[in-house]
């Protein structure tokens, strides 16, 4: 693979087998990857906190049926459902 340096851009090399033109630029590589890394760890911590409101909703839930049936019990006067 020989690299060809790209006119204009001192960090850019271009493979004169494939065509393809590389970054040659270690710390802008490393920094993207940091960059990635960051929003896939965002990504996640989102994941995680919509599956936990949607786990609390239900839990609303749950506990909103049961108070309705509280208060339909206290208010007949009915202790079987």
């Amino acid at each position: 693979m020989a690299l060809v340096k790209v006119v204009a851009h001192k960090d850019l090399r271009r493979d004169s087998n494939s065509n393809a033109v590389l970054n040659v630029n270690d710390l802008e590589y490393e920094q993207y990857l940091l960059r990635k890394k960051r929003e896939e760890e965002k990504e996640m911590l989102m994941k995680h906190q919509i599956d936990e409101i949607n786990n609390i909703k239900e839990e609303v839930q749950e506990i909103k049926t049961l108070i309705l049936d509280l208060v339909r019990i206290i208010k007949n006067g009915d202790s079987s459902k």
